[in-house]
């Protein structure tokens, strides 16, 4: 049978799921993208379950990374009285996230003893967690559960989960044990040998699994027609697609060179960008109205939307792909593209863009409405110097930041390194004088990425002292022979073999680390008395609309 797939999707998570999901900052993502109706679509694809007998595995086939922990838990397990191990294995679609199941029998035939290891390909090194639960059928019908770990999704209805965080197998089996005990009206169904407990887990895997499908939190895709990843390389090295022209020899960069063709080849449709800028706007009206008030919001709506606007032209200018414009709740509004071909001068001007507009705007605005004394127009114009002037600050995720990072910082890793993480104790501090969680929130996403730029911009310095530089023919993709010098240089500074969507993405940020050099002398100090002269003038309209 030809394999089903399904995603999360976001979209239909409880906002207390949503927080289950992200356990961090980063639910306030979730929660803005529930609001806005976006599902998120960069998440593993899990095969959905037609049996799990499908899945069994032999023990010599379990991955070698999970031995350890699957045999510690299989010794725990036998010393508290289960036996007859079996294994099982969940793959996501692009081998990004690794389950593998240890199911075992207790000898009273109440419960069936079970311990997960979920591997994440997509962190180096690999990030394991383990799980322990026990499940038993209750006469009458519901199920008994449990486990030591938090909850993920809601539980389906006719499922009791008894948790204890933390607890030890032999803690956690002691609760069950407890837990049945109270229950002499209803005992547990008792499980004669293997086949009875191969059924009861099925029953209970496809019944759990039911629950999210009709409640439309699992997403299905069928992939009954996706070629492998190597026929799909040969089909692409057969087309005429500008990108990637694969050789048609299956070979170890194809499920990457693949991958790297999907990703340069966004699609996108002005339906779905208006859509997106129009539900964003409309959430930032609603929730900054109830915030805020509402003049206040009449006023910073033009002049983010001025803003963003300056950005989007620049980068349309130098032929960013896959432009979006959107609004972030009770924060502000941000442009998003993507260029992998973009030298460092361009980068910087992009960055200037959208407050330098802005500022020269403000302050002509300020010159007129002082000599009009128009007090609703001084305001308007207060309100455009002052957030263009906020924008140009030099710390990281500003627009002033990802200027100097630009033509200054990233020209040593170290360097940019310290840059970055300078800006995630500025918002920590930011976030502890205001006691505003957005600071919080802002400094974990810089946090987040932090140890991968370092790898990528070491990296990118080796290779250019190597004498390795970045060309593309057509100034929109990377050539084949380049993505694979980049793919094979990456690998080998990993320790750990990585999933091909991993890889693929940092090629594409190293190929691009590559082409963004910073400018030479003489047109840094010319961007750099464009920034200076830009806060100057900022500051003079501000001081003269005060005065």
């Amino acid at each position: 049978m030809s394999p089903v797939y399904f995603q999360i999707d976001t979209r239909r998570l409880s906002f207390r799921e949503c927080w289950w999901q992200a356990r961090s900052p980063a639910v306030l993502l979730l929660w803005i993208f529930k609001l806005i109706r976006f599902r998120l679509t960069a998440v593993p694809r899990i095969p959905l379950i037609h049996s799990l007998m499908d899945l069994r595995i032999l023990p010599e086939s379990v991955d070698p990374h999970a031995q350890g922990f699957l045999a510690a838990a299989q010794t725990e397990l036998t010393s508290l009285g289960f036996f007859d191990p079996t294994y099982a294995v969940f793959k996501s679609s692009r081998g990004e996230i690794h389950s593998t199941l240890l199911e075992m029998r207790h000898e009273s035939g109440s419960a069936l003893g079970r311990f997960m290891v979920i591997e994440n390909r997509m962190v180096s090194p690999r990030k394991t967690i383990q799980r322990y639960f026990f499940l038993s059928r209750l006469q009458g019908g519901p199920w008994l559960v449990s486990a030591a770990n938090p909850p993920d999704l809601h539980t389906a209805p006719g499922v009791e989960v008894i948790r204890k965080i933390p607890a030890s197998p032999a803690e956690l089996w002691a609760l069950h044990q407890s837990e049945l005990a109270l229950r002499p009206s209803t005992p547990a169904q008792p499980i004669l040998d293997q086949a009875t407990g191969d059924a009861l887990a099925n029953e209970y895997e496809l019944y759990c699994q039911q629950y999210q499908l009709d409640r439309g939190v699992y997403k299905t895709e069928e992939t009954a027609n996706e070629p492998p990843a190597a026929e799909v390389s040969t089909s692409a090295a057969n087309s005429e697609s500008p990108n990637l022209p694969l050789n048609t020899e299956p070979s170890p960069h194809a499920p990457i060179l693949a991958e790297l063709e999907r990703l340069q080849n966004p699609k996108s449709s002005l339906p779905k960008v208006l859509s997106w800028l129009a539900g964003s706007l409309m959430l930032f009206v609603v929730l900054g109205g109830l915030r805020w008030s509402w003049e206040l919001v009449a006023f910073l709506v033009p002049v983010l939307l001025l803003h963003e606007a300056g950005h989007w032209l620049a980068m349309k200018l130098f032929g960013y792909r896959n432009l979006k414009m959107f609004f972030i709740p009770l924060f502000g509004a941000a442009v998003s593209g993507e260029s992998y071909n973009i030298p460092g001068w361009k980068k910087a001007v992009v960055s200037l863009a959208g407050p330098l507009p802005g500022i020269l705007i403000g302050f002509a605005l300020m010159v007129a409405v002082v000599m009009m004394e128009w007090e609703a127009g001084r305001k308007l114009a207060l309100m455009t110097l002052a957030l263009n002037a906020f924008n140009l600050l030099p710390f990281l995720p500003f627009d002033g930041g990802w200027f100097l990072n630009a033509i200054l910082f990233c020209r040593r890793p170290w360097l940019e390194v310290a840059f970055r993480a300078l800006a995630v104790l500025a918002l920590a501090g930011a976030g502890i004088v205001t006691g505003q969680l957005i600071f919080w929130f802002l400094a974990a996403l810089m946090l987040m990425p932090l140890r991968g730029a370092w790898r990528e911009a070491r990296l990118a310095a080796q290779l250019r002292a190597a004498g390795w530089t970045a060309v593309s023919p057509d100034s929109r993709s990377i050539p084949p022979e380049s993505a694979i010098a980049l793919i094979d240089a990456i690998q080998a500074d990993n320790p750990v073999v990585l999933p091909a969507p991993i890889v693929a993405g940092r090629t594409l940020r190293l190929f691009e680390r590559l082409n963004a050099q910073p400018p030479g002398v003489l047109g840094t100090l010319l961007l750099l008395l464009a920034y200076f002269g830009a806060i100057g003038l900022a500051l003079l309209g501000l001081v003269g609309g005060f005065l």
